[in-house]
């Protein structure tokens, strides 16, 4: 029987790994196709308007997810029955979308669908976050696998963008274009049916009998892990990567940096994995040995203050930190790692965690959503933020003569990139809801790529 059951359990933590595999592709496909998906549709491709184009895609979907999570999170508090099955019809649901923008990508001829696509991709991330919150509610214990699983996602993508690039030399393919994208949408509604077909064969005969409607929603004691996640998650996309790597060093070694970041990012969430397999992870209440998990905010200080190193880098670069950093590859390298790692373990602690910190040593799906959704708001809120001092800042460092806060002691200074952040995100917040793309970007004669490097550029921007 014990072994039965034990089967069982790894059948769902199996679903949740694959969910969370499966959560975030459209993301990365928006933000790691950017040039190729303006080729395609024969817009003005130029490193400025790709830029532009990436940011528009991630600040509309981030912002999409968001609304769809807290639909799902107010539901979830006010009323929260038939979890499992919306957790199924959400599954199919996104499935259904990637299909969708296959088809939309691949038609209309030369031109094409570009606005079409372009708000396709955000319905992608909306569905998402209707699933995400969904299926974290549905098997509260997977929350850790479901983490591993996004964690590993850019590894996925990476690896496929490097295979794709080397047959295509090889094949001495040059329009990208028209077949990487769909390439990769064709490998995600792979993936996100099998997740579907996974997900709905392990709870479908659950559908009716597990959800805890009148669990309580208690946060009080789940205080530690939740802010684990809010922080591992608030300041990420502020530096990362656009700060650190590429304003800290050369474009060559960042991306050199960033890979590494990509293939090591997702050891501490794998690591956390294996110890909850083996029941010696923080899936528990932390209390008495358990309390140890606390010892995780040991890594928040390193975190903190590798972002300050950061503006330190870019606001006195005459330092001795500054030239250090910006002459040594090496430390660069160390401290965008060090940066990511103390993220990750972070947030693989806390959201392992933060669900299960109740006297009744069951996860509660309500503090998991509510740690979900405050993560993500704030990431988001600060992303914009981020995105708006890097607008300014870029505007005034290479002419220092004339830079903004000269002779304003540190609280104005502090004042005025804050407001100048604000002020610019939000605008890149209204640029990212058109309803014509065409009208962003001018249409190009014929646009060819004939030789890209893969870059996750812009892909936490």
């Amino acid at each position: 029987m014990n072994g039965v059951k034990d089967d069982k359990t790894r059948q769902k933590q199996l679903a949740a790994f694959i969910s969370g595999l499966n959560l975030l592709q459209t993301l990365l496909l928006g933000l790691t196709t950017g040039k190729y998906a303006m080729t395609r549709f024969q817009l003005d491709c130029d490193k400025t308007s790709v830029g532009i184009f990436i940011n528009m895609t991630h600040n509309a979907m981030e912002l999409a997810n968001i609304i769809g999570i807290t639909l799902i999170f107010i539901y979830i508090i006010s009323y929260g029955k038939h979890m499992k099955t919306i957790s199924i019809f959400t599954s199919w649901l996104l499935c259904a979308v990637n299909v969708a923008l296959l088809l939309i990508f691949i038609s209309g001829g030369e031109e094409g669908y570009a606005t079409l696509y372009y708000w396709t991709l955000v319905l992608s991330a909306f569905v998402y976050g209707l699933n995400q919150i969904s299926f974290m509610k549905t098997y509260p214990d997977g929350v850790l696998f479901a983490t591993a699983g996004v964690s590993l996602t850019s590894v996925m993508v990476f690896i496929f963008h490097s295979v794709f690039l080397v047959i295509s030399n090889f094949l001495k393919i040059s329009d990208l274009s028209c077949l990487l994208i769909p390439s990769q949408i064709s490998i995600i509604i792979i993936l996100s049916a099998n997740s579907a077909i996974l997900w709905t064969v392990t709870f479908y005969d659950e559908t009716e009998t597990h959800d805890r409607v009148n669990e309580e929603f208690d946060i009080k004691s789940s205080w530690s892990p939740i802010l684990m996640c809010v922080l591992s998650l608030s300041i990420l996309y502020v530096f990362y990567p656009a700060i650190a790597p590429y304003k800290i060093t050369s474009l060559r070694v960042g991306y050199i940096i960033q890979l590494i970041s990509v293939v090591l990012d997702p050891s501490p969430s794998i690591i956390v994995c294996v110890l909850t397999i083996f029941d010696m992870g923080p899936n528990k209440r932390w209390e008495g040995v358990n309390a140890r998990w606390n010892f995780a905010w040991l890594v928040g200080p390193t975190y903190v203050m590798s972002a300050v190193l950061f503006l330190i880098t870019l606001h006195y670069p005459g330092s001795a930190i500054s030239e250090t950093i910006k002459s040594q590859p090496i430390v660069a390298g160390f401290l965008v790692l060090l940066f990511n790692i103390s993220r990750q373990t972070l947030k693989s602690v806390g959201a392992g965690g933060a669900g299960l910190q109740g006297k009744d040593n069951k996860s509660n799906g309500k503090v998991i959503g509510f740690t979900l959704l405050i993560s993500l708001f704030t990431m988001v809120v600060l992303s914009f933020i981020g995105d708006g001092y890097l607008k300014t800042y870029s505007k005034y460092e290479h002419d220092l003569d004339n830079w903004p806060t000269k002779g304003l002691g540190m609280i104005d200074s502090f004042l005025f990139w804050l407001g100048s952040g604000i002020k610019a995100g939000f605008q890149s917040l209204r640029e990212s809801f058109t309803s014509d793309i065409t009208r962003n970007f001018a249409r190009s004669s014929n646009v060819v790529i004939r030789s890209i490097t893969y870059n996750r550029e812009g892909s936490c921007n």
